[in-house]
């Protein structure tokens, strides 16, 4: 059975030890932190799931890149949408899940002829990511050099079948990238809280990710403390989630024998008693 220390285990970020975080799209909810690493002979970003929100598509376009942009959710898209973006009213689903309206992701790769190309993705897919990334296989993830994923529902990991849907998912990632950022999304709500404490782990309910495939750069076990000046939260009305715990507090790669396969290697996190950080939860919770 996957444990949520081994699911936890697998967003553990490194740092870049050659290439630079930067932000692409505006701040608030909508932009993110990449790696700017844009330098590639294919200038292609394919981005699911856009709503209102298009300065991410248009920051990558005038950066030289073809955005194709997906949502199958009929959205009147902004006028200033860059002339490099291309908008298709399809959404993006697993292979068993397809429909006229959602398609998988390498029936969109053969429709739009990309074979072959280097490419960035972009999801935000509200849920569908999970059962997506899970089925699909790394080597044609291996196909893009950064992905940018906003992961929602993570609370969900106190179900076992679904944890496992989701550290396969997660399994299929870091096969070939390695996570290079993270920002808790801020959104939540008494009744529905942005971050839970499960099993003695802090869990984010929307935790949005950038992936770097390895080949990229080296890395180094983290230092960096989440969020960063280059975060910016996407409820402006509310406080960034700091992500002081594990599995995205720095130096987490070097404590944590999963990663450094040296069973030498003692790991003293959760706490036995989780109501040490039950006042830090809470503050967090409101």
């Amino acid at each position: 059975m996957t444990t949520i220390f081994n699911f936890m285990s697998l967003l553990t970020p490194f740092d870049p030890i050659h290439l630079k975080r930067i932000r692409i799209g505006n701040k608030g909810d909508g932009g993110y932190v990449m790696i700017n690493d844009f330098d590639t002979k294919d200038k292609v970003a394919l981005s699911f799931g856009v709503g209102d929100e298009i300065s991410w598509d248009n920051h990558m376009a005038s950066l030289g890149y073809d955005v194709f942009m997906f949502d199958h959710n009929t959205v009147p898209l902004p006028a200033n949408l860059h002339q490099k973006c291309q908008f298709f009213p399809l959404g993006l689903t697993a292979p068993a899940q397809t429909s006229d309206r959602l398609k998988d992701l390498e029936t969109h790769l053969n429709l739009l002829n990309l074979k072959g190309k280097e490419m960035i993705l972009k999801l935000d897919i509200e849920g569908h990511e999970w059962e997506t990334l899970s089925t699909l296989s790394p080597n044609i993830l291996k196909r893009f050099t950064q992905i940018v994923v906003e992961f929602h529902e993570m609370g969900s990991i106190a179900s076992n079948s679904i944890r496992t849907t989701y550290h396969k998912a997660l399994s299929n990632l870091v096969t070939n990238f390695t996570v290079v950022h993270v920002h808790g999304n801020n959104f939540g709500s008494r009744k529905h809280p942005n971050i839970s404490l499960i099993d003695g782990f802090i869990v984010p309910h929307t935790l949005e990710v950038t992936f770097l495939r390895k080949d990229r750069d080296q890395f180094s076990p983290s230092n960096t403390w989440f969020p960063t000046e280059l975060d910016s939260p996407c409820c402006p009305r509310k406080s960034d989630i700091p992500l002081s715990f594990f599995s995205f507090s720095p130096n987490t790669a070097q404590e944590n024998p999963l990663w450094q396969n040296q069973k030498n290697i003692s790991f003293s996190f959760p706490p036995k008693d989780p109501s040490k950080f039950k006042k830090f939860w809470m503050a967090l919770r409101k």
